[in-house]
Formats: C-alpha cells, structure tokens, sequence
C-alpha cells in the first residue's frame, strides 16, 4: 500500500504535489497552535483560579459556626458558587460544607498544626471531581486551618445528587446520630469526622 501511495504521488504533477504539501504543512501548523493554545489557556485559568482561592478567606465566626454545627449534627448551609470549605482540625478531624469531602493530605494537616502557612494543591474528592485547594492558617490558638476548594480547570464534569455526591461518614462520632437530607438546592453537609 506504501507503494501504491507513492507512486500515486509522483504521478501526480509538480503543482498538484507543492499543493498537497502545502496543505499538509498548514493542517500541521494549525493543530500545532491549537494544542499550545489549549496548553497555554489552561494554565492561565488554573493561575487565575489559584488567585481566587488565596483571596477566599472565611471569618473565624463562620469558622466557628461550621464547627459548632458539625459537633451538634446540624447540617451546615450550603456555601456560595461552586466553592467547597472544610475546617480542619491539627488531630485530622474535618468539618465540610460543599457536595463532597476533600481528602485532607499531610500538607493539610502540616498547615492546621502550624508547621506551614499555606497549602495549593489538585485532590480529587469524593465524588470523583477534580478540586483545586487551597489550605490556610486560622487565626486561633488551637490548630485549624481552613480548605477552600474549587472545581479544577480540567475538571468539567458535575456528579449529581442522585448519584450519591452528598455523602456523611460519621467517623468516631456517635451512631445514633441519622445520616442528614441533601437536599435538593445548592451543595450540602458533606461529613464530620472528629
């Protein structure tokens, strides 16, 4: 077959095969800038989400609040956009509002025991979306910090509620407690391990 093509080609005349060429040539450099187009946007979006998260700060009564509403059962509200929080604690118990937990990673927890300021990284959680997170130091004399997280550039899928995204893990806290509603509007009480 190799054969066949080329001597196809070189029956060809010499301006039909420069014009075969040059559209090969320009078909190669098209998708060639396409890809480093493609390359160069989705760095400049996962910047500007980085920008954002490092912005996003919760006040320490909202803090405070998210907390107290996990330690009694209470379904936290729902936090704005597509945003997820999760208050970490230094012995790796978590509080989240959002559709899903957030994996606490060993620079999560470096940051609620104060060894570190901050934390950026890529986690999936537990839904299956790719988050961009962002850890940070609460001001307080115990060990928090706060996870601010949102969807990744390169994720673009959204699991939905009736795939089972709102999840609660009780961890070591009482069994008695049932297991919270959902809900049908906006993200929803994810999980309290403590």
């Amino acid at each position: 077959m190799t054969n066949r093509l080329r001597n196809w080609f070189r029956s060809r005349p010499l301006r039909s095969r420069l014009a075969l060429l040059t559209a090969a040539a320009v078909a190669f450099a098209v998708a060639a800038v396409s890809l480093a187009c493609w390359f160069v946007t989705r760095a400049q979006l996962e910047a500007e989400l980085d920008s954002s998260l490092r912005s996003t700060r919760l006040d320490p009564n909202g803090v405070e609040q998210l907390l107290t509403m996990c330690r009694q059962g209470t379904t936290p509200p729902p936090v704005g956009g597509s945003y997820t929080v999760q208050v970490v604690l230094g012995n790796g118990s978590v509080c989240t509002s959002g559709e899903a937990p957030i994996p606490v990673g060993a620079a999560d927890l470096a940051v609620a025991r104060k060894q570190l300021d901050d934390a950026l990284h890529t986690v999936k959680d537990d839904a299956g979306r790719e988050l961009r997170v962002y850890t940070y130091q609460q001001d307080s004399p115990l060990q928090i910090a706060v996870s601010v997280a949102r969807p990744s550039p390169r994720s673009t899928t959204r699991c939905p509620r009736s795939a089972g995204c709102c999840s609660w893990s009780p961890g070591s806290v009482s069994s008695a407690r049932a297991r919270p509603a959902c809900g049908s509007r906006g993200p929803a009480w994810s999980r309290w391990t403590g």
